[in-house]
């Protein structure tokens, strides 16, 4: 039987707060904690390609069905987690 998979969302708390009205079917709460860092890690590219300054106090935050927050992944982390 082929249960249906958990509906993630990913808010972005940055310069301008993106709140995800759609969602993700994704199979678990780590595949959505890895969406979020590839997520994250892309904002991060993209600013460094624009020689903006990364606030690491940015984050992401992953809520799950009932949207409630379920982890938080703040830019400092990542960058953290590169050295």
């Amino acid at each position: 039987m082929n249960w249906p998979m958990p509906r993630f969302y990913f808010n972005l708390f940055n310069d301008l707060d993106t709140r995800d009205e759609e969602g993700v079917d994704l199979p678990s709460l780590l595949a959505a904690q890895q969406e979020a860092w590839e997520g994250a890690a892309g904002v991060i590219g993209e600013q460094l390609r624009l020689r903006k300054q990364i606030d690491p106090d940015h984050r992401i935050d992953i809520e799950d069905e009932e949207r409630r927050v379920v982890f938080s992944l703040r830019f400092r982390d990542l960058i953290k987690g590169a050295g």
